[in-house]
């Protein structure tokens, strides 16, 4: 038999534990069966099932049986510091995520799951391809959806975490339809109708009291058919310029793999557009009396996108 090392205080030899629980590398934790029962249905159970007489270790503690384990000392740490009295561990990297919703899916433990969550929750911003792994890997469904929708907001080439390995095709392929999926309703707005532009308030906002790029009047700009045209909350048809359109094309292209209204107010996007606008010397008159014009407009665009897109369902 390997040498057996006990663990550090609190779960060391002299602890007054009634049980011991072995690690795969040979640490021996000597527990309180009542301290895990109250942790966990798994242990509770475990304990009242008839215990073996032979069990001790050498050097255990007198009268309490050892409990051999798959996990090793590392896991067998996590489990008791969250089951014990007293400060939770932090889950200070992906492994450590990994090995709680491991342990959380095999022994039930309250006090993993709400670590687990806790740490998802704060990865949803910076790596929500990560944490739908994870959700879809452990089966937490609240976090797939949730996660599926931050993810959304990620261009198509951005959608890659490395604990995508932990997934199958057909939970990718989720991720990848439910994405295409708000691309098309996000390149559907404004196809149509542009009624969502409001009240007349909102128009004047939007395009200026002398409309910038939609209005009455003419410039080489606009069109003389009616292929660039709107039609609003208010019922008019208004004309749109060919710049405007541009940047309503450019916008379209953009939301094909990146279904999120920050895709239509880039200022790399708006500040192209608007440097063809200045070639119309009329526009570009227009433009420098009102500056934002595309900007507030673009604001709005995009609110628009965000409302639509946050109807789409995850599931197909």
């Amino acid at each position: 038999m390997a040498d057996i090392t006990f663990a550090e205080p609190p779960y060391h030899q002299d602890s007054g534990g009634d049980i011991i629980l072995l690690s795969s590398d040979d640490v021996a934790f000597c527990v309180s069966k009542f301290i895990l029962s109250l942790a966990s249905p798994f242990f509770e159970t475990m304990f009242k099932l008839p215990q073996p007489k032979d069990q001790a270790d050498e050097g255990s503690s007198p009268g309490a049986n050892t409990v051999h384990f798959q996990e090793d000392q590392r896991a067998l740490y996590l489990i008791l510091r969250t089951s014990y009295p007293g400060r939770s561990p932090k889950l200070s990297d992906i492994s450590d995520l990994h090995l709680a919703l491991r342990l959380d899916n095999k022994y039930g433990i309250d006090a993993l799951r709400g670590m687990a969550e806790d740490a998802l929750n704060a990865m949803l911003h910076s790596d929500p391809v990560g944490v739908y792994a994870l959700a879809s890997c452990y089966q937490l469904d609240e976090f797939v959806e949730r996660s599926a929708k931050f993810a959304r907001k990620l261009q198509l080439d951005d959608l890659y975490s490395d604990e995508l390995s932990s997934i199958d095709a057909k939970q990718y392929h989720a991720l990848i339809s439910y994405h295409r999926r708000c691309s098309v309703a996000a390149c559907g707005v404004g196809e149509f109708s542009w009624r969502w532009l409001g009240e007349r308030t909102s128009i004047g906002t939007i395009f200026a009291p002398t409309p910038v790029w939609v209005h009455f009047k003419t410039c080489g700009c606009y069109p003389v058919d009616s292929t660039y045209k709107l039609l609003t909350h208010e019922g008019p048809e208004y004309k749109g310029t060919h710049w405007w359109r541009r940047y309503i094309d450019l916008s379209k292209a953009a939301l094909k793999t990146w279904p999120c209204g920050d895709a239509v107010i880039d200022e790399k996007l708006l500040s192209r557009v608007l440097a063809d606008a200045r070639e119309c010397e009329k526009c570009k008159r227009n433009i420098n009396d009102d500056p934002d014009c595309l900007k507030v407009f673009s604001v709005k665009f995009a609110a628009e996108i965000e409302r639509v897109v946050a109807e789409v369902s995850f599931a197909p």
